[in-house]
């Protein structure tokens, strides 16, 4: 964390630099909008499971009598269950993101709001001001990895595109018309 090169008038926007928000705050609020997103987002995931399970039942290509390799090799290859478990890992990685950003931008507008300039530490230590924070980093990046920017979805769409500065401007950030994003937002 090297902020020799940043300005101390800066400082006081840094995400560190807020202190966690109170337990009941993250207990009573935080912890069950962020499993209500969590659920929302894998709904679509959800539903294809179940199609699948659905599927196997009604079509026999689920079989519980698995007494040798190759019972095993042919229950693993049905063209069925490949076809769902490719639809399961496309779902997984090029749709969920989009619904997280959908919940996070719902969520930012219905719930966190706008954040407010701090000009002190009493400001910035107020309960509320430190679950807006709190609240924003954990529906913003889910902790994915390193590409986890915009919930996953600057990994799929790119990084330098006008679509990045939509996203931003429905996060409420004020950015202009054809911005360049090199690299990263």
């Amino acid at each position: 964390d090297d902020t020799s090169n940043s300005s101390v008038n800066n400082l006081k926007y840094c995400q560190l630099a807020f202190p966690s928000p109170p337990f009941l705050w993250k207990a009573c609020l935080g912890y069950p909008i962020l499993l209500i997103v969590l659920i929302v987002t894998y709904l679509p995931w959800y539903f294809i499971l179940r199609a699948m399970v659905i599927d196997a039942h009604e079509s026999g290509w689920y079989n519980q009598s698995i007494i040798s390799i190759y019972d095993a090799i042919i229950w693993w290859i049905t063209p069925k269950r490949i076809f769902y478990f490719y639809l399961l890992r496309m779902t997984r990685h090029c749709i969920v993101p989009f619904i997280r950003l959908f919940m996070t931008i719902l969520i930012k507008w219905l719930i966190i709001g706008k954040f407010k300039e701090i000009f002190n530490e009493e400001e910035r230590s107020l309960p509320w001001n430190c679950f807006q924070s709190w609240l924003m980093s954990r529906v913003l990046s889910p902790g994915e990895g390193p590409d986890g920017g915009l919930c996953g979805v600057a990994g799929l769409i790119g990084t330098h595109y006008e679509t990045i500065s939509i996203i931003y401007r429905l996060l409420g950030a004020k950015i202009g018309k054809r911005i360049y994003w090199p690299g990263s937002g």
